[in-house]
């Protein structure tokens, strides 16, 4: 892998953000190689989950589906104020971005 040295004091912003001697393409090509080879590996998580309170979980997470469904169905949510909330948690989550 090549790089240019760069002296920060003097380089612009746009030397500075781009890496140079590299392009994407080579860089994927010596990243892949680097794999095949056993050179490099990518960390594994795992997760081992219990059965305990499973069926408990599942039987509240059905009840609060129907009442969501009931509301939704009679118009509870057809309202301009519960659009409102709705409308700033959607900006809310956005701008957290």
């Amino acid at each position: 892998m090549l790089f240019a040295p760069v002296n920060a004091a003097a380089a612009s912003k746009a030397q500075l953000a781009a890496p140079t001697g590299l392009r994407p393409t080579e860089a994927r090509a010596q990243t892949a190689q680097a794999q095949a080879s056993g050179q490099l590996t990518r960390p594994t998580d795992s997760v081992q989950l219990s059965d305990s309170g499973s069926a408990d979980a599942q039987e509240v997470r059905s009840e609060k589906i129907f009442a969501a469904r009931a509301r939704i169905a009679d118009g509870s949510y057809d309202r301009p104020e519960v659009w409102d909330k709705v409308a700033d948690g959607l900006l809310r989550d956005l701008s957290r971005m």
